[in-house]
């Protein structure tokens, strides 16, 4: 049997240490090379286009954020569910807004939490009252004033606490920035 000295143990392990090591660095060589020259841009610009634009993460500014009595709201039942125009039109008013008319809406059924309809003038507002509706949809038509329309669907279950809207309107948004950001 071979006796291997102390020095002999040494030596292969240094040796083995050297190998593993080696091997090691080179995948590490080898992954970094692949990802360095196989690096597409995410934007190429072609001669004649205009740049795409980036996605970002907005918050919306308390500037916009209008005083809940400066605008009506006007809440229609669009669910087979009754009153729920009424009882949602009483808790809007308890939180705080001015609430014009309350009806039902007989044109079609919305199956989601609401939609919430108005014109250039009260896009803010509408903002304003979708953090206060989950999962609520933004539907923008040709009204000429401030008021925004508040169609309660069948799936609509609770409006928001002023604190969770006011985190509603906190938490960022992604949306798309102009071009060449």
């Amino acid at each position: 049997m071979q006796e291997i000295s102390f020095r002999g143990k040494r030596l292969e392990r240094r040796k083995r240490i050297a190998q593993v090591s080696a091997v090691v660095l080179g995948v590490f060589i080898i992954g970094f090379g692949t990802g360095w020259f196989s690096h597409v841009p995410k934007a190429v610009l072609v001669d004649g286009e205009e740049p795409v634009a980036c996605i970002t993460l907005a918050v919306f500014p308390k500037d916009y954020v209008p005083a809940k009595k400066s605008f009506t709201i006007n809440v229609y039942n669009a669910s087979r569910r009754v009153g729920m125009a009424g009882i949602t039109a009483e808790v809007l008013g308890v939180r705080g807004f001015k609430i014009a008319e309350v009806g039902n809406y007989d044109q079609r059924e919305i199956s989601i939490t609401a939609e919430i309809h108005y014109g250039n003038n009260g896009k803010n507002a509408a903002a304003f009252i979708a953090a206060y509706i989950n999962n609520s949809k933004l539907v923008m038509d040709d009204r000429s004033d401030g008021s925004v329309d508040v169609l309660v669907g069948q799936g609509f279950e609770e409006i928001r606490t002023n604190r969770d809207a006011n985190e509603e309107l906190a938490r960022p948004e992604a949306s798309p920035s102009g071009p060449g950001c």
